[in-house]
């Protein structure tokens, strides 16, 4: 977890153990769970929104690097043919 969410954990179980300690404390609290709900899911969309974009560069690379695949020499075919382990009948 990161730093940022485990405060705001913190805070909101504080939040919600002072409205049972204190008359006056929901008066306040539910205002600002309702600020921290707004704030979290700003982050959350906008994260969602990086991870789009950089999902979408990933899928361009890899079809820019499938144009220019490359093909193993014929040594390397020998080589990697000869230390292959046999193939097991089971």
């Amino acid at each position: 977890m990161t730093p940022l969410t485990i405060s705001a954990t913190a805070l909101v179980l504080g939040l919600i153990v002072a409205s049972f300690a204190v008359m006056g404390a929901p008066m306040f609290a539910i205002p600002l769970l309702l600020l921290l709900g707004a704030g979290a899911t700003a982050l959350y969309l906008s994260r969602g929104r990086s991870r789009t974009e950089a999902s979408r560069h990933m899928a361009e690379r890899r079809r820019e690097a499938g144009l220019e695949r490359a093909e193993p020499s014929e040594e390397s075919r020998r080589t990697l043919t000869e230390s292959a382990p046999p193939a097991s009948g089971r």
